[in-house]
């Protein structure tokens, strides 16, 4: 059977599957970017540490280290909440489409 064959509530409930599936693809992509910058902050900042063990702490390549590590924790802590964010996200999707096939009533 092809899907022009399919009764119009069938194609339906596989199209709403399909987006919502989509959807949390998406979102899964979002957070392992994400994921992907927190990994790239961290070894920046471990170059960094290592840099400023080096430096006297009054020098002013010392405080440029120091304002780059505040810089990057705040985009780490940002960007962690974007991927709670979308974790979120993709478990209210999930649970909706469990419950959407669950009730699912269709041909």
């Amino acid at each position: 059977m092809q899907w022009r064959e399919l009764p119009d509530d069938v194609k339906q409930a596989l199209q709403h599957i399909i987006d919502v599936k989509r959807q949390i693809a998406s979102l899964e992509t979002e957070m392992q970017t994400r994921q992907a910058r927190l990994e790239q902050i961290s070894e920046e900042q471990e170059r960094i540490r290592q840099n400023m063990e080096q430096l006297d702490h009054d020098s002013e390549l010392y405080t440029k280290y120091v304002a780059k590590l505040t810089e990057q924790e705040d985009e780490f802590d940002r960007v962690r909440k974007e991927i709670d964010n979308f974790q979120q996200q993709r478990n209210n999707l999930q649970k909706e489409l469990e419950d959407y096939i669950a009730k699912l009533n269709v041909g």
